[in-house]
């Protein structure tokens, strides 16, 4: 296994996953004239921001319990910063998402390229887990996935109604 990353790194990288994607979520809004998917969109970009902000406080209340105890050693801190990793994840690049949101032709596409990116933040977090220092912090970026599923579902059903 790498470097394993603490409580604090990893939830930082979360939050901006999510900070990311709602900005995303909000530009896939503004790409459609079907009312009913920019609220759907826009509902999504409300959730991230929701997300990040349970994430802040999964963050306080978290990295207390954990084994890290939340300290953050600079020595410790990821060569690159926990902004630099989340930007591995699609979904944390937000120009490119955006782009590839931009680039589609109608509604399907627009769909089709938010459950890509939404699949690909989860296979982002996925990975992430194994830099967590304890099964605590695990079994909370498992709760982090499960939300981002919750995502696809809910595009996925709107792809099939089209």
């Amino acid at each position: 296994m790498g470097k394993q990353y603490g409580c604090y790194e990893i939830f930082q990288i979360a939050q901006q996953v999510e900070r990311n994607g709602a900005e995303v979520y909000k530009e896939a809004a503004q790409l459609t004239d079907d009312e009913e998917l920019s609220r759907m969109f826009f509902q999504l970009a409300k959730w991230e921001k929701e997300h990040e902000k349970t994430f802040l406080e999964m963050q306080k209340l978290l990295c207390e319990k954990s084994t890290d105890r939340g300290s953050f050693n600079s020595k410790q801190y990821m060569s690159s910063n926990p902004q630099a990793l989340a930007n591995l994840a699609s979904f944390a690049i937000k120009k490119d998402a955006a782009s590839a949101l931009a680039e589609c032709k109608n509604i399907s596409e627009i769909l089709e390229q938010s459950i890509k990116i939404e699949k690909d933040t989860i296979v982002f977090f996925k990975g992430l887990k194994d830099y967590a220092p304890d099964l605590y912090t695990k079994d909370q970026i498992g709760l982090i996935i499960k939300e981002e599923k919750r995502h696809v579902s809910i595009l996925e059903q709107s792809l099939r109604s089209r």
